[in-house]
């Protein structure tokens, strides 16, 4: 199975995240969750709004929103190993238990999350977004095996 880490430090949290590709029940929990979060997303609105209609920064925030909560959020929080808290940190980090509690936590830290969560399990990903993450990694790993 693997593994890879992420590590954050701010004023507020010293936290190393070790992060694991899904075995059978992450794969469970994560459907709940996403099935749990679809009728929260409020897509209805987003896919019924005409194509001439203006997009507006409220409609952006709702489907942005949509996104974190139904595939982000799910994804992020099924697939933690292990968690290392600084004791010195002034806030010791838990897998959030709710998408607002997710929310909350520092944008760095989300999009440091998200990257490697979404890099250990591809299959998560709706699939446009899948395929741009194996060109991300093939590109990765042809950078690494070039001479400098």
């Amino acid at each position: 199975m693997a593994k890879k880490e992420v590590t954050y430090k701010d004023e507020e949290y010293c936290v190393v995240l070790t992060l694991r590709s899904a075995n059978g029940f992450d794969g469970l929990k994560h459907t709940a969750l996403v099935t749990a979060q679809i009728p929260l997303t409020k897509f209805d609105e987003i896919s019924n709004a005409s194509e001439e209609e203006e997009v507006t920064e409220d409609f952006l925030i709702k489907a942005m929103t949509g996104i974190a909560r139904a595939q982000n959020y799910p994804m992020c929080v099924c697939c933690v190993d292990v968690i290392h808290n600084d004791p010195n940190a002034s806030t010791q980090f838990v897998v959030p238990k709710s998408f607002e509690a997710y929310m909350n936590l520092p944008e760095k830290l989300l999009d440091m999350w998200v990257e490697c969560a979404s890099e250990l399990n591809p299959h998560w990903l709706p699939p446009a977004q899948e395929g741009t993450a194996k060109a991300v990694e093939e590109q990765q790993r042809g950078e690494e095996s070039e001479p400098s």
